[in-house]
């Protein structure tokens, strides 16, 4: 081997036991090499190549290459979606995508029966390919791994440890084996909390075998239930307007919170429901998860219903479906749930969602341009929350409506009253410290400083709204705002801003769902596009 250039190839490197045979791999002599297979990083000195799945584009020409190789037109001619589907579920992993084109011509299995195969781990190709690690694992480790299914995406150490049950250096060697043997990888900052852990699709698909098998799903689905609702309480509820400070952590979190608060409703745990709702709805709110915020209002009013918990009803009714439809558009049919949640609130006494449901009410006449009506609703909302005004809760219903009664002023073409109303509003909000809110007034202000002639002013507020709105996580707040900034811009002749600015609020509108606001910023678009080409002619004649 010194006189001649060698490639030593030794596999399952994990399964020998000699030690001689290590101390001749370190001491191979140049320039021969050798290179290895193992489950383990057991031998320190060498250089470590992971191996990973196929990336996309080499995947579907395997799976072609293989249709061919079988003789199946079918796999060969399919589309990129459908066999998509496949490498999602192996992870472009090479055995398993042979593997799966080999059943589909041997055993005459159709697509979805050999995903349903691999995504129950229901076969002997899994025993082959991860038997084996399982046996290697310790007690601590295959604990930690059979919890990885409980979570839709990547999970943190905290979250594990608590779903595990597995603890400090339980936790640390069990997470250090796994690592290890590639079963699970991390990525993230070096500090502790920045890290994230997540595994293989098939790798996936065997722990949540293995979980079935050891009867611990159920309690482990609980204890992330219990881990997440107590994690992100400093975040949740309406009363907390500092909450959104815990949205970044919540949205890398949120298919992880989904997939546990599904879990309990298919389960029939109501109470668990109800306290996802509590912790859930603003933010998805917030987020513009409004399709998803709905299911959740759905989810929680029967859950409700079930405990005949009253409060939660309403709840459910109003902020979760009646707001949220008149977000996506639906006027009527937030009007209808507004009447019901005012019913309930009427009969439990509840001043504070009597006054909230005459709130949405005066905002849909509102949008529907029906003053009469709209002032009539906020006039009552706001008599009953000045009467009952206890708490910050009702000192930020009452500047809503103020603003909301602004809004009426404005349209009217009433600026004076409407720039009382507005600056009111702004002031309270700010004293509170619900700064999600009063990025929304503060658009308002821009669109009064815009109407006034106010170009700097009306860009001083639509500016700090979009910084504010940002800050709170509030989309639907930031695209307003990127939309007034656009018409500011038109008006001063920066049109190539103004379009930026445009594009940016349509993207927003169109990843919401909004049609009526999809429209409005589609429209602008049009016209700014026409104002630069335009633009340029003019230029391109000069030079």
């Amino acid at each position: 081997m010194r006189s001649k250039k060698c490639l030593l190839l030794v596999d399952n490197y994990e399964r020998i036991k000699d030690e001689a045979v290590r101390g001749f791999l370190l001491n191979l002599p140049e320039p021969s090499k050798a290179l290895l297979t193992s489950r383990q990083f057991t031998l320190r000195q060498a250089w470590v190549i992971p191996l990973k799945g196929m990336e996309q584009d080499e995947a579907l020409a395997l799976m072609r290459a293989e249709g061919q190789r079988w003789g199946l037109e079918s796999v060969r001619r399919a589309g990129d979606k459908i066999l998509l589907r496949l490498y999602k579920a192996t992870g472009g992993a090479p055995l398993a995508i042979k593997w799966a084109i080999g059943q589909i011509k041997q055993r005459g299995q159709s697509l979805d029966s050999v995903l349903g195969r691999l995504y129950g781990a229901r076969d002997d190709i899994f025993e082959f390919m991860f038997s084996r690690s399982w046996e290697m694992l310790s007690k601590d480790a295959r604990c930690i791994l059979m919890a990885m299914p409980i979570f839709a995406t990547s999970a943190s150490r905290e979250a594990l440890e608590a779903v595990s049950d597995v603890h400090t250096y339980g936790l640390d060697e069990g997470l250090g084996q796994l690592v290890e043997m590639s079963l699970m990888e991390t990525r993230g900052g070096l500090e502790e909390g920045q890290q994230r852990y997540s595994v293989h699709p098939l790798v996936r698909a065997f722990a949540r075998a293995k979980l079935t098998e050891s009867k611990l799903e159920e309690a482990y689905h609980l204890s992330a239930a219990r881990y997440f609702l107590d994690h992100f309480e400093p975040y949740a509820g309406y009363r907390n307007w500092l909450g959104y400070r815990g949205y970044p952590k919540m949205a890398m979190d949120l298919e992880n919170l989904l997939t546990v608060r599904e879990w309990c409703w298919t389960r029939g745990n109501w109470a668990l429901v109800l306290e996802f709702q509590r912790l859930l709805s603003r933010f998805l709110d917030a987020q513009g998860a409004w399709h998803q915020r709905l299911q959740l209002g759905q989810q929680t009013l029967q859950a409700a219903e079930h405990l005949k918990d009253e409060p939660a009803k309403l709840k459910a009714l109003l902020e979760d479906m009646g707001w949220t439809h008149a977000r996506l558009g639906d006027y009527q049919r937030a009007k209808d749930l507004a009447q019901e949640a005012l019913r309930i609130a009427e009969t439990l006494g509840d001043t504070f969602y009597i006054a909230r449901s005459h709130n949405l009410l005066g905002t849909m006449s509102r949008y529907e341009q029906d003053y009469k009506s709209a002032l009539r609703s906020y006039q009552k909302a706001l008599e009953i929350a000045k009467a009952e005004s206890t708490d910050e809760r009702d000192r930020r219903l009452i500047a809503s409506l103020s603003a909301d009664l602004g809004c009426i002023a404005y349209e009217k073409g009433r600026l004076d009253k409407a720039s009382q109303l507005f600056e009111y509003a702004c002031s309270e909000l700010e004293e509170i410290g619900d700064e999600s809110r009063r990025a929304m007034v503060l658009c308002y202000r821009g669109d009064l400083a815009s109407d006034q002639g106010d170009a700097e002013g009306a860009k001083s507020f639509y500016g700090e709204g979009l910084l504010m709105s940002q800050k709170t996580g509030r989309l639907h707040y930031v695209a307003r705002a990127l939309l007034g900034l656009a018409r500011v811009e038109k008006r001063t002749g920066n049109f190539t801003q103004a379009l930026l600015r445009a594009q940016q609020a349509r993207e927003i509108y169109q990843r919401l769902g909004t049609e009526r606001r999809v429209n409005e910023a589609n429209q602008l678009v049009e016209q700014l596009e026409q104002a630069v080409t335009e633009e340029e002619s003019a230029t391109d004649e000069e030079n």
